[in-house]
């Protein structure tokens, strides 16, 4: 992985250790890392080859000729960096809301994100007509029927946006609704732009403090990495940007069960009252 990734060890006196591993998202994504480090962890429990071989499988992705947008202003944001933990119970019971309100099954990843979405809109207390913006990247695999050993970058952004009185006027469950909209979209959007049936590059980021940008790392695999030791107690990443409002959720530390939210999406002025919205009808 020279030039694009490095690892790095930490062994403590008791006995345990931490892995760091930094890689370039042009060559991999979360999941394709995952794949990586899973198979270093069964060369290292003395397999003679990774339990899935990794294959190149790069020629059937598309490659429109869409111009590219130009690079997107960042800014500084002096951002709170928040934990938030959400037992399995209490996600069952809003999937189960879901359910009673449409009809439909969701994921926790769906009711999670409308919560943030709307919490943290309240927080920041903006103008009724501003616009608030929510992505986050999906798999698109499936889409190009990759082999399952494929290691590379194969995501495509959901995007959403909404006047802010819309997002909080809502319940958190056709806030939901906006969100499984927009993941059915994504599919015809992506063949869209493989087709260059569309001018404007869907990759076109926006980093101001009213978008807000989501992470599921729950089941990537991270989590699942066996160096001979068993999997570890907690994966994450390392927040450490100032200028990109995120949240990434994943599976919470053993041993714990449930969700955690490493949150860093609002500034201390706006940290207590999102709090306060997230944990308001925890057990």
């Amino acid at each position: 992985m020279a030039g694009t990734g490095s690892f790095k060890i930490t062994k403590f006196t008791c006995g345990g250790f931490v892995m760091g591993l930094r890689f370039n998202h042009a060559s991999a994504d979360g999941m394709g890392a995952a794949q990586f480090i899973n198979a270093v962890g069964d060369m290292a429990r003395g397999l003679t080859e990774p339990k899935v071989k990794p294959v190149w499988d790069r020629e059937k992705f598309p490659n429109p000729n869409i111009k590219p947008g130009p690079l997107p202003e960042l800014p500084v944001l002096a951002l709170d960096y928040i934990v938030l933990d959400f037992p399995t119970g209490y996600i069952d019971g809003l999937k189960a809301q879901y359910k009673a309100h449409s009809g439909k099954f969701c994921s926790g990843f769906d009711v999670l994100t409308a919560k943030l979405w709307q919490c943290r809109t309240r927080a920041l207390n903006l103008e009724p007509g501003a616009t608030v913006k929510l992505c986050f990247f999906a798999s698109v695999r499936h889409l190009l029927k990759l082999d399952r050993g494929y290691y590379g970058n194969s995501i495509f952004p959901v995007k959403m946006s909404a006047p802010s009185e819309k997002v909080l006027s809502s319940s958190v469950m056709e806030v939901v609704d906006m969100i499984r909209q927009a993941k059915e979209r994504m599919a015809v959007e992506f063949f869209q732009f493989a087709k260059e049936e569309t001018e404007q590059d869907p990759f076109q980021m926006t980093f101001n403090y009213e978008s807000i940008y989501v992470s599921d790392w729950s089941k990537l695999g991270f989590a699942e990495v066996d160096y001979g030791f068993g999997p570890p107690k907690f994966a994450g990443p390392l927040v450490n940007n100032d200028f990109i409002a995120s949240v990434v959720i994943l599976k919470a530390p053993l041993p714990l069960d449930g969700t955690r939210m490493l949150a860093s999406c609002v500034t201390k002025e706006h940290s207590e009252e999102f709090v306060r919205g997230m944990k308001e009808d925890l057990p």
